[in-house]
């Protein structure tokens, strides 16, 4: 990344205390490593690729605040090799961002806050709403990060504010750690995913066969209601209701 007043959005999109560790991952030429570096904090960055990581350890030699680590982002113990109550900050690599969002959700319990720059795509179905700007990006995802954590779009960011530039426009996202009122998250996940496989398909059908006894309940009106809904029409709260109902039918089985 070139571009300092992207930089600069990046790491003010927190207020860094002097204490605080930051954790990047891919650091590439280290614009980003600079940047947080000079907001006087520790960074811990993890780099896979070896030239990148010994070209910045050699930079930073001298610098008693850097960390430089050569490790795949993917293969990171988070819950041992970064400190509690750590700020995460990164320009992610691409090709490994959905598997790295949900390492980060399922580990977000070591962090305070993530700022992630990412796909802009990526970007647009984490905030997306039923109703709102980018309700044509409402997924599955959207339900599921909207459960886990707060989220807010800093900028979006052209592909001229990266060298060499990619072919997409990227965003940088602020996401603050929400605590799970769910006890099994992963089958929680496994149930929005479930009913959003036919987004645009009224649900009577799915539900008469998952939550016969939740329709049961329902007066007539009530039921034919919810059998007319589409997932992409409801809210993260439907989504939880219905995963309450069908824990309830799980046990009575």
């Amino acid at each position: 990344m070139k571009d300092a007043f992207v930089l600069s959005q990046i790491v003010h999109s927190v207020n860094l205390a002097k204490d605080d560790v930051v954790i990047e991952v891919g650091s590439g030429d280290g614009a980003l490593t600079k940047a947080i570096l000079q907001q006087g904090v520790k960074v811990i960055s993890f780099e896979k690729d070896s030239r990148f990581a010994h070209k910045l350890h050699k930079e930073l030699i001298l610098e008693d605040n850097a960390v430089i680590v050569e490790q795949d982002a993917l293969k990171v113990d988070w819950q041992t090799q970064v400190p509690d109550s750590s700020v995460f900050m990164a320009n992610i690599p691409y090709q490994i961002t959905a598997p790295l969002l949900f390492t980060l959700l399922y580990n977000r319990n070591k962090f305070k806050s993530f700022t992630i720059v990412m796909q802009k795509e990526v970007a647009m179905r984490l905030l997306a709403t039923p109703t709102g700007e980018y309700k044509k990006e409402y997924s599955a995802l959207s339900i599921i990060f909207k459960y886990a954590f707060s989220i807010e779009l800093i900028c979006i960011i052209p592909p001229e504010a990266f060298s060499p530039p990619p072919k997409v426009d990227s965003a940088a996202v602020l996401l603050m750690p929400k605590q799970g009122t769910i006890e099994n998250e992963k089958d929680y996940f496994t149930f929005v995913r479930a009913l959003f496989q036919q987004r645009r398909k009224q649900m009577g059908s799915k539900l008469q066969t998952l939550l016969p006894n939740f329709l049961n309940s329902l007066d007539e009106d009530q039921k034919q209601s919810w059998k007319q809904k589409r997932p992409q029409e409801l809210q993260s709260e439907d989504f939880m209701l219905l995963y309450t109902a069908y824990l309830q039918e799980k046990n009575e089985i």
